[in-house]
């Protein structure tokens, strides 16, 4: 078994797709950020290939097996969550300035929750960052607290952990209190998050079931001589709340 890291590299990611050039590799389940479903079409008809994170196939053809959390359903019902809190002033920090369909999907369920809460968008709460990192989110959060006086956020829906973590740095930096003053969230269920000071509400993916599904296609792509058609399939997600949204202080499982 080989892990590689692609860093969002379209090259390298095309590259790792076709099973880095060993012929002793006998598939491949890979995470792409940068290259399109038409890009791996002709290798998934080749190689045994599994795809890991979001695609927004609509009348695509699906060109290899996708394994998958509903991206919209997730930061819907997280944006429901703020929104419940009485936080009217609900920003978004992920939309993707490349228009990766991670961050599309993610806006447009965050989009379907306010509007199902009756809160309007605000194009000024939806800040642009480059990478879903901590340095995007520090400089968006900043950005958004730059705002007017009543225009400013009172929560922010991030669009990975990550970036949550950063848009937490800037509030603490602004001397502003979380959930307080600011409401923050994140997606990933990552680790940081949990460990955070306060801890991260976040979605977390249901990483057992997106590993049991990615393995047991590429077995069954593997162990078969005749074509089979490719397959979409969606693991689980919960909303986990934590302290940077509900206040209450907890202490972590051990």
């Amino acid at each position: 078994m080989l892990i590689e890291e692609t860093r969002g590299d379209a090259r390298e990611e095309l590259r790792l797709a076709t099973g880095v050039g060993a012929s002793l590799l006998d598939g491949v389940i890979l995470s792409p950020l940068r290259v399109s479903p038409a890009d791996l079409a002709p290798v998934a008809d080749e190689f045994p290939l599994v795809l890991l994170g979001e695609r927004s196939y609509g009348g695509e053809q699906v060109v290899a097996d996708h394994v998958l959390i509903d991206n919209v359903a997730a930061a819907r019902e997280v944006t429901a969550h703020l929104a419940s809190l009485g936080r009217t002033r609900i920003g978004a920090i992920g939309v993707d300035e490349q228009g990766s369909a991670t961050s599309r999907q993610r806006l447009t369920g965050f989009q379907q929750a306010l509007y199902e809460a009756g809160l309007r968008f605000d194009p000024r709460l939806a800040a642009q960052v480059a990478e879903f990192d901590r340095p995007n989110g520090l400089a968006a959060m900043r950005t958004l607290l730059g705002l007017p006086y009543g225009v400013r956020p009172d929560a922010v829906f991030c669009f990975s952990d990550m970036l949550a973590v950063g848009a937490q740095r800037a509030l603490y930096e602004a001397g502003l209190d979380i959930p307080g003053d600011v409401a923050v969230a994140g997606v990933d269920g990552s680790a940081e998050g949990l460990y955070s000071t306060p801890s991260l509400t976040s979605v977390v993916p249901d990483q057992a079931s997106i590993a049991a599904m990615a393995v047991s296609c590429l077995v069954t792509r593997i162990g078969s001589e005749d074509p089979l058609p490719y397959e979409v399939r969606t693991a689980p997600h919960r909303l986990a709340v934590r302290e940077s949204t509900d206040g209450v202080r907890r202490p972590l499982p051990t």
